[in-house]
């Protein structure tokens, strides 16, 4: 089980928001570059209306930014946690290892 203090769950909503800021520009520079592109190269692009234009790039760039987001909240999790994830793995094997020696007591 893993306690958390306030300064973990800061620390870690800091980086949730970095992982989110970068990520949704990241997408919305992406998309508006594939906009732009699709409004230059395709007729049936230029046929949308603006609103349904407007909606595939937020749709997009939301995506981007949550998807970016979780990304960097796992990775934070990841890097605080290494240790215990090494612990926990060494135990395990550990069990495993004594458990199939095949010596058993009689």
């Amino acid at each position: 089980m893993r306690i958390t203090t306030e300064e973990d769950v800061n620390q870690m909503y800091k980086e949730t928001l970095r992982g989110g800021i970068f990520g949704g520009a990241k997408a919305f520079l992406v998309i508006g570059f594939c906009s732009v592109i699709a409004q230059w190269a395709w007729p049936y692009y230029r046929g949308l209306t603006l609103p349904i234009k407007t909606y595939g790039v937020v749709a997009a760039t939301t995506a981007g930014t949550v998807i970016s987001a979780e990304r960097r909240m796992l990775d934070y999790e990841r890097r605080k946690h290494k240790k215990e994830a090494y612990l926990a793995r060494r135990r395990r094997q550990e069990i495993f290892s004594a458990g199939t020696t095949g010596s058993a007591e009689s």
